[in-house]
């Protein structure tokens, strides 16, 4: 995927090679068109970042820019950090601490005898829709299994 630019600012963005062939009917080159050709008609190739920014995934998510930035010298796709709406990262949120209680469950049991740690667990994993932090827990705000 290219860009096409105009006095070092985005004119066109996706544009393609077909879109260079129609723009410029007159013009033969070599497949696949150097670069230092396109560099000549303002056209460059932008690439996907490939180093993603660190996030919180319970109240965060990644989402591919809508047009590239030009970090030294290169156009490149990156990604911003999105946080989520504050009902979706109490869904998302819920859906760990319920996993992690089924992942327990076995200890309750009618034949199983629960130590008071795993209880004490499962306790505060039920309590945590009233910390304080609730719904953006951070790692440390979740109860440790024994």
């Amino acid at each position: 995927m290219y860009i096409k630019t105009k006095n070092g600012g985005l004119e066109k963005y996706p544009y393609y090679l077909t879109d260079f062939i129609n723009d410029n009917p007159n013009l033969s080159f070599r497949r696949p068109a150097p670069l230092d050709l396109l560099a000549e008609y303002d056209v460059y190739p932008v690439r996907q970042a490939t180093e993603k920014p660190s996030y919180n995934s319970t109240t965060q998510y990644l989402e591919s820019q809508t047009q590239p930035s030009l970090i030294d010298g290169e156009w490149v796709m990156g990604w911003n950090v999105v946080n989520y709406t504050d009902e979706k990262a109490s869904e998302l949120t819920r859906l760990k601490r319920d996993q992690l209680l089924r992942d327990t469950d076995h200890y309750a049991l009618s034949d199983r005898t629960m130590t008071d740690e795993m209880r004490s667990y499962r306790q505060s994993l039920r309590d945590l829709p009233e910390h304080e932090n609730w719904p953006n827990l951070e790692d440390a705000d979740w109860p440790t299994e024994p």
